[in-house]
């Protein structure tokens, strides 16, 4: 009921209800909503119904019209308590909606019955709600399931994409661009090479590569090999990254050549190390068609670790029907049945990515990858990238202090084509700003 009150502010100091003629007057009381109760009987527990245990059902009037012995409810509602076999409900319908009436009679009822039978009971032992209202709140109001493939696993999915739309672009990063065809054959290779590394369903895969289209690689073709993905950002402390290669008891690691001496493998690590760049020749002579491997959408996917705030990081284990849910609980807030392109900012190691790299790419967005050294130009006050001001990037889900939101110059002209927040203009529609709230500075680059 409160919730649906009208908002008006009122001074903490004057903590008094209205007087009548205020209310009578029409202007606004001080306190919008208050609760009146009127007793007849100096003591309700000796009254002889009650104790009996005797209740009639609570009447109730509507429409605010005054009774004959109570006057005009000026704070909102007015109960007034007989000691006969009834109390009389009178409410402002300025202020208080009929329906909220009603449940606020049956709260009262249920607390009179509570009353009625013990006295001396808690007061949260009372049930306000009652059989029909937690039927609604638990249930009908609870009934969002829905009806997909919960034997789908993620890299089915972005196969049965590839095959509706084989050469429209996946990825664009630094000036190249890779269609959803040309990155399922890449997967497909790299997947069969891991399959020879001993990748399996379940089988942990850490992935030490940069941000940009060989990371999709990567981790497509861990998938399509059945195993699940150690996100090892190269930007992490090295102490971080060997901490969650030797937590994981990763056996497979890719990686590219130029990285691979900061690849900080614990003392005695066994792991194989496949290399994206250096090991081409490799991965060129695996096949391109995809071999389907035993996995189950009960199989794991990824796991992400936690940023270890409160001790060591913590990995989570993500099985792929919890990431194929998620996409379906998407694509009821995203409009995908277009195509269009998202703006990908985040890193690998942050779940959100799972939207951002993987979402999309079962629903044939166009994904334009924003690398980390482009965020220090942004932060310099430089221009978009050159991959961005040449897309018009429909989608985005960041921080407001991520750089295109928050350090993009307004007179590059380019804001308008990475809208950050509940804004939209005709041609861009994007997903909320995350992680803190948006300053006004961050508003007035976006279009109306």
């Amino acid at each position: 009921m409160h919730q649906n009150l009208r908002k008006r502010r009122s001074s903490r100091r004057a903590f008094r209800s209205p007087s009548r003629s205020t209310a009578s007057s029409g202007s606004t009381p001080l306190w919008p909503f208050l609760i009146d109760l009127v007793g007849r009987e100096p003591d309700l527990r000796r009254a002889p119904e009650l104790a009996a245990g005797r209740l009639a059902p609570v009447a109730a009037r509507l429409g605010g019209s005054p009774g004959a012995t109570v006057d005009p409810p000026a704070s909102g509602v007015v109960v007034e308590l007989v000691s006969g076999e009834s109390c009389a409900v009178r409410y402002d319908s300025g202020l208080v909606a009929a329906a909220d009436a009603h449940r606020f009679v049956a709260c009262l009822e249920a607390v009179l019955h509570a009353v009625a039978t013990d006295a001396n009971a808690p007061v949260a032992r009372v049930d306000l709600l009652g059989a029909a209202a937690r039927e609604q709140i638990l249930r009908r109001w609870n009934d969002t399931s829905v009806t997909y493939d919960e034997a789908a696993c993620i890299h089915h999915l972005f196969e049965a994409q590839v095959d509706r739309s084989p050469d429209a672009p996946a990825l664009v990063f630094e000036g190249r661009s890779i269609s959803y065809r040309a990155l399922d054959d890449r997967a497909n290779q790299v997947a069969a090479h891991l399959r020879q590394l001993g990748v399996a369903p379940d089988v942990m895969v850490g992935v030490h590569v940069e941000r940009g289209i060989e990371l999709m690689v990567a981790v497509l073709g861990v998938h399509k090999a059945g195993g699940a993905y150690v996100p090892l950002d190269p930007t992490y402390p090295s102490d971080r990254l060997e901490h969650m290669i030797r937590d994981s008891g990763c056996p497979v690691i890719v990686t590219l050549g130029r990285l691979e001496q900061a690849l900080p493998l614990p003392a005695g690590s066994t792991a194989a190390v496949l290399r994206l760049d250096t090991d081409a020749a490799l991965i060129d002579a695996m096949p391109t068609q995809r071999t389907r491997a035993a996995t189950a959408s009960h199989h794991l996917a990824y796991c992400i670790y936690t940023s270890g705030s409160t001790g060591l990081p913590k990995g989570v284990l993500i099985e792929h029907r919890n990431a194929v849910n998620f996409f379906v609980g998407m694509d009821a807030v995203v409009d995908h049945d277009l195509p269009a392109t998202w703006f990908a900012v985040t890193s690998l190691s942050f779940d959100i990515s799972v939207l951002e790299l993987l979402y999309t790419l079962t629903r044939g967005f166009n994904v334009v990858i924003y690398l980390d050294h482009d965020k220090t130009a942004g932060a310099g006050g430089g221009d978009l990238p050159g991959d961005l001001v040449n897309q018009t990037t429909s989608r985005c889900s960041t921080s407001p202090a991520t750089p295109p939101m928050a350090t993009v110059p307004a007179s590059t002209g380019c804001c308008s084509k990475v809208p950050v927040g509940p804004m939209s203009t005709a041609s861009a529609r994007c997903g909320p700003p995350n992680g803190t709230s948006m300053p006004s500075a961050a508003c007035t680059r976006i279009p109306p």
